[in-house]
């Protein structure tokens, strides 16, 4: 029955698409006016702001075998519009994209038919919403001289264009300036002064103008799909009055969001700001191969593409690029102006930056030898050209079941259509295969959608017992969630940050924070159990620990490390041994401020494999001595005759001495240490019987190096494994930490605090020869009360009390450096001063005191003498 109507509903759409495909002009017009995109002015363009530094390379591009002029086969497959970038001084390019490039290149764009588009970054270099520096002839600039620095080089550039006939037909006045431009004066958070600037750039577009001529203005940001963002930031924009035309965007379907995301945003802007709507940038790999002699260079990866949905290959990168143009021609109103293919040209060999590889090669439109993609006939698309069509099912959201349980699988699959909506659709799923529910583990089930060939498909989790988290992935917002300390996070719904679902937690603040979300799950059936969540972030954080607390035990928690946006990360505590029924859940974070990540999907499930234990950390050592650790077993469900196990540490901070039983009829037979002195594999073997589970089988023996470093030092029991004669049997491992506290030489530190205080009280302010200015004394007054903390902090080590007292030494000298001489004295020379300089008379540099007269000094010889009571006497004012 769905094979029929899935053909028949196949038959139907060839023909309306044939018929769509065939539609008159005129009707495309029509079609134009009650809201789709006008398909004469409909944008299909492209930034080659590479081009010059690539064809200055000496690389060609090809179509069919012959090498042509880049702009004739980019124009000959539709494109009819080109976006350049303009920096100021750009060193690290190499020069390329300033305004003297430009210039030569604009011309070339006008005289192949093209219109322009000139895209102002105001920087030196990469301008997006990570970076926005000033550039360095404008980094010493007041507001108002950078105000007027934004005006004078818009209007120079653009009547440069101008002259030369290659007058832009759209400007764009920065560069994803979701943060502002020239931080740190046109920063979002003083909006004032952002508008300002952009006002600057804005007018010297309009005073620019060629007579009778007309030019677009954009304001241009990233995360296409982020709706939240768009109206926070043009909020801003309208209530400052900005004269503009055009909302750019970025959107790149594997980092800023669904097509869905993307389409209701741009009708939002349209009814809530009434302007045109432009992507200003989009891309899509068509291989996941490198051609940079460094490999994983490549920006979009296979994680990339499998978040967007579409594999690498040339017919997806078409796929998708016409999906962005056809989405943008549906905006609503017919205002979506049209779409930039962002570098399609961008060949290897070329880098970032001068000397650098090329990150963006596997998403050109031609293949690394300069040749020509069947994906550029995405610039051929018309608005209208296109019937609506599903072209993609995306994969559902997985689902958790318990082992033995069949899942709760969801009733309809999300169905992508070319025009950027996605709608729900019912789905038939698949008969779970045999055995797949019958122990813990992870599997793939496909279904059927009425007429669609592509199979829908839902992970399902098969979890040993059920998870204890309410509210595990924060579907349903803070529920049974508690946030304590700094108020830094709160749920998104973001799904292109979320590690899956459609929430998240997220944490952000601007200055020094911390926090604690947590979450006790009660009802718990005893036992031991485990503890995961997923974290990603952009790093930089003091404290940002899984951690379980309140289960009848010490606290347990495993650190976290974040390495950037989006790389998420799996982090699980071990044998929580639960003896009253419940556990306090969480993430303990402190950092500085501007430090961000998320947290989603925790798991706390009872564990039905043995768990190893470690006990006894918590504890602080001495470098040089030597701590106990016990290693036991728990959760088996049978005992064991053999197990084998490997203990990982610092070697830096520790070395393993020994591991002797704890229990009778238990035998360490093997010991060995790695050559690397990292690791230790041990093996134990019971005489004749067996052993069961045991919360102590094994003291273990450790010793602090004599040079460790103070700091926390980690000791876990991994690759646990136990046998009775049968397969092999996997335990978890654990952890321990002790934390090592050596004990720094202060005498240096001593010394150097005991001497500038002895200067700061034999000197004093005032404005007279040899004394100081306040300013002075206070800069040398907290540089001792800084060394002062560093000698009381009790964690301070060697390095950090040598570096302090170095520190203050320098700035004792700067201070004595800096008392008032003849030079320097802005008040007028007394018979005081002079009488100061006589009591000083016969004084040398030899002298331990010398910093006392050195001020005196007027000839610099080393001595007080004749020469500088002259020189002195010479100073005071006559009284006549």
């Amino acid at each position: 029955m769905r094979r029929a109507v899935r053909r028949g509903w196949t038959a139907a759409m060839i023909i309306m698409l044939t018929l769509t495909l065939w539609m008159p002009g005129a009707a495309r017009q029509a079609e134009a006016a009650s809201g789709l995109s006008d398909p004469d002015t409909f944008i299909k363009g492209v930034d080659i702001s590479t081009l010059q530094a690539i064809e200055a390379k000496g690389m060609h591009y090809y179509e069919d075998g012959q090498e042509k002029d880049l702009l004739a086969i980019l124009k000959d497959h539709g494109v009819n519009y080109v976006r350049l970038r303009v920096w100021n001084q750009p060193t690290e390019s190499g020069g390329f994209n300033d305004a003297a490039k430009l210039l030569e290149i604009a011309p070339r764009v006008k005289a192949a038919g093209m219109k322009l588009l000139v895209d102002f970054h105001y920087s030196d270099f990469w301008a997006d919403p990570g970076k926005q520096e000033k550039p360095a002839a404008w980094k010493d600039l007041g507001f108002n001289e950078l105000k007027q620095a934004v005006y004078e080089y818009t209007a120079e550039v653009l009547t440069d264009l101008k002259d030369a006939g290659a007058y832009p037909d759209m400007v764009q006045v920065g560069n994803e300036i979701n943060s502002g431009m020239l931080l740190p004066d046109g920063a979002v958070s003083s909006f004032d002064n952002l508008a300002a600037l952009l006002s600057e750039g804005i007018r010297a577009v309009r005073d620019t103008t060629p007579s009778g001529g007309s030019v677009k203005i954009m304001l241009h940001l990233a995360e296409g799909g982020n709706n939240a963002k768009f109206r926070s930031f043009f909020d801003q924009a309208k209530s400052r009055n900005l004269d503009y035309d055009v909302i750019g965007m970025s959107y790149y379907p594997y980092w800023h969001g669904t097509f869905q995301e993307l389409k209701t945003n741009m009708n939002d802007m349209v009814a809530r700001y009434g302007k045109e709507i432009v992507v200003a940038e989009t891309a899509y790999p068509f291989t996941l191969e490198d051609a940079d002699p460094v490999e994983g260079g490549n920006i979009a990866k296979l994680a990339d593409t499998e978040k967007a949905g579409f594999p690498a290959s040339p017919a997806n990168q078409k796929l998708v690029t016409e999906t962005v143009l056809n989405t943008v021609a549906h905006v609503d109103e017919g205002k979506g102006l049209g779409v930039f293919y962002w570098e399609p040209a961008w060949l290897s060999g070329v880098g970032w930056k001068e000397g650098d590889v090329n990150g963006w090669e596997n998403q050109a439109m031609f293949d690394f030898d300069g040749n020509a993609l069947s994906s550029l006939d995405a610039f051929k698309y018309e608005p209208g050209s296109l019937a609506k069509a599903p072209i993609k099912v995306y994969a559902s959201e997985g689902v958790t079941t318990v082992k033995g349980q069949e899942p709760d699988l969801p009733a309809t699959a999300s169905v992508l259509y070319n025009d950027g909506s996605i709608t729900p659709a019912p789905v038939v799923w698949d008969a779970v295969p045999s055995g797949k529910l019958d122990a813990a583990g992870e599997f793939t089930l496909e279904g059927s959608v009425e007429g669609l060939a592509e199979k829908a498909s839902v992970t399902v989790k098969v979890l040993a017992n059920a998870n204890m988290v309410r509210n595990p992935g924060f579907e349903s917002w803070m529920d049974n969630w508690t946030l304590t300390g700094d108020q830094a996070g709160s749920v998104k719904n973001d799904t292109a940050n979320v590690h899956a679902g459609a929430n998240g937690f997220n944490y952000w603040y601007g200055s020094d924070y911390a926090y604690k979300l947590s979450q006790t799950v009660t009802g718990l059936e005893n036992g031991i159990y485990t503890l995961k969540a997923w974290i990603s972030g952009g790093g930089g954080e003091t404290k940002l620990r899984l951690f379980a607390d309140g289960y009848g035990g010490d606290p347990l928690y495993t650190d976290a490390v974040n390495t950037g946006w989006n790389v998420w990360k799996p982090y699980t505590v071990g044998n929580i041994a639960v003896t009253n029924g419940q556990a306090t859940i969480g993430i303990d974070m402190a950092g500085p401020g501007g430090t961000w990540g998320w947290i989603d999907d925790f798991e706390l499930v009872r564990m039905s494999q043995p768990a190893g234990t470690l006990t006894g950390g918590g504890m602080t050592v001495s470098p040089g001595s030597s701590f106990d650790l016990t290693f036991g077993i728990g959760g088996l469900e049978n005992p064991f005759r053999t197990e084998e196990m490997t203990l990982r540490y610092d070697p830096q901070k520790l070395e393993f001495v020994e591991a002797s039983s704890l229990v009778e009829g238990l035998k360490v037979v093997r010991q060995t240490v790695s050559d690397e002195g990292n690791a230790a594999y041990l093996v134990l073997a019971a005489e004749g019987g067996t052993v069961s589970n045991e919360a102590s089988l094994l003291k273990l023996t450790f010793k602090a190096k004599a040079g460790a470093a103070s700091g926390s030092a980690v000791v876990e029991a991994a690759n646990i494994a136990v046998s009775d004669g049968g397969p092999l049997i996997s335990a978890t491992g654990s952890s321990a930490s002790v934390t090592i506290s050596a004990a720094a030489d202060m005498t240096a530190l001593d010394a150097a605090i005991a001497d500038a205080e002895a200067k700061y009280a034999a000197t004093s302010a005032g404005a007279y020869l040899g004394g100081y200015a306040t300013e002075s004394r206070n800069a040398l007054k907290d540089a001792i009360a800084a060394a002062k903390a560093v000698r009381a902090d009790a964690t301070t080590g060697q390095a950090k009390a040598d570096a302090a007292a170095a520190k203050l030494t320098l700035a004792a000298e700067t201070y004595l450096n800096s008392a008032y001489t003849l030079e320097t004295l802005g008040a007028a020379v007394t018979i005081r001063d002079l009488a100061n300089v006589s009591i000083a008379y016969g004084k040398t540099a030899s002298g331990a005191d010398w910093y006392l007269f050195k001020p005196y000094d007027a000839d610099k010889n080393g001595k007080i003498d004749i020469m500088d009571l002259a020189a002195t006497a010479r100073k005071i004012p006559g009284k006549f």
